[in-house]
C-alpha cells in the first residue's frame, strides 16, 4: 500500500484490526466515551489488559512505554486522552478520538503539529459478545479496537500501534484503506 491513483488535496484514512475481528464500520467510537457518548474511565488501561501489555514496559518492542495508558493518556493512569481529535469514519464523524503523533515516534506527545496522526477507536456493536451489556469498552466483552491513521495526498501516512503483534492480538493484523 504506497501508491494509488488519487486526486491531489484528497484525504483518507488507514486502519489497522486484528485479523480475527470482524468490524462493524458504522458502530466506531472513541475510547472513554461509551455507547451513548457518556465519559468512562478505565478504557485505556482495560485496552492494555486485553492486548497483554504492561503499563511501563517496552512491550515487546525497544520504545519505552509502548502501551495504550502511556501513549494515548494523561499522566499514564488510563483515565482520559492526553489528545483528541476528530475522524470522519465511512461518512461518520468521530469526534474525541484519542491521538498520538505518528510522524515522528520519538516526539509522539507533540501531537499539535503532527503531519499525521494515529487514533484508536473501539467497535460497539462488540459489546455484548460475552454477555456483558456495560455499553463501554472492558474486558469483559473484550471488544474489538481500531487503529486510526489519516492519509494526506496519494501516498502520505504513518501509523503506530503500541505493541508487535503478538498472540494477545492473534498475531495477524489487516490493513483497510478508505479513501475520499
Amino acid at each position: 500500500m504506497s501508491t494509488w491513483n488519487w486526486p491531489a488535496g484528497s484525504i483518507g484514512n488507514l486502519y489497522i484490526v486484528n485479523h480475527s475481528a470482524t468490524i462493524n464500520w458504522t458502530a466506531l467510537q472513541a475510547p472513554g466515551y461509551n455507547k451513548t457518548g457518556g465519559a468512562t474511565t478505565n478504557d485505556f488501561l482495560d485496552a492494555d489488559i486485553n492486548l497483554g501489555m504492561n503499563a511501563g514496559s517496552n512491550n515487546a518492542t525497544g520504545f519505552t512505554n509502548n502501551n495504550i495508558t502511556e501513549l494515548f493518556s494523561t499522566g499514564g493512569n488510563g483515565a482520559s486522552a492526553r489528545n483528541m481529535t476528530s475522524f470522519t469514519v465511512y461518512g461518520k464523524l468521530i469526534s474525541n478520538v484519542p491521538i498520538i503523533n505518528s510522524t515522528d515516534m520519538t516526539n509522539h506527545t507533540d501531537v499539535e503539529n503532527a503531519i499525521v496522526m494515529t487514533g484508536i477507536l473501539w467497535d460497539t456493536s462488540d459489546d455484548n459478545r460475552n454477555g456483558g451489556t456495560t455499553g463501554e469498552y472492558d474486558t469483559t466483552d473484550k471488544e474489538d479496537l481500531v487503529f486510526i491513521a489519516n492519509i494526506r495526498n496519494e501516498h502520505d501516512y504513518k501509523i503506530a500501534i503500541p505493541c508487535a503483534p503478538n498472540a494477545a492480538i492473534g498475531g495477524e493484523l489487516d490493513f483497510y484503506v478508505e479513501l475520499r
